[in-house]
């Protein structure tokens, strides 16, 4: 039995991006085909893929091809933004007042309602 050739992650998160890119710009069967590289992580579908990708007219890879680098330039900050975020430890709160004040003000307020 053959043993199927898959594909990598970071190829497979790269077709997802292709695949939104291409879907924004109106082509709808390459878009699909991409998603269905991306989802199946097989090689045949990537090569599929592929072709089919190139023989898309240039001016409309180009313009694909600058949605696709924004969009993966973003999702690469977000996910350092999210890594440098969660190693941070945030800071209990410090109480402005402890215990002891706290008694102390408030028996201060009874003893001024007790006034009257």
């Amino acid at each position: 039995m053959d043993d199927v050739k898959e594909v990598d992650a970071d190829t497979r998160q790269g077709l997802r991006i292709l695949a939104d890119s291409t879907k924004l710009k109106g082509t709808e069967g390459v878009a699909r085909r991409l998603n269905k590289a991306a989802e199946s992580g097989s090689q045949s579908d990537y090569d599929q893929a592929e072709t089919i990708f190139d023989s898309l007219p240039v001016d409309k890879r180009q313009t694909i091809k600058i949605t696709a680098e924004t969009k993966a330039e973003t999702i690469r900050l977000t996910n350092e933004r999210r890594k440098e975020s969660a190693g941070k430890k945030s800071e209990p709160v410090k109480p402005a007042l402890d215990a002891k004040d706290e008694l102390d003000a408030l028996k201060e307020e009874m003893e001024q309602a007790l006034k009257g």
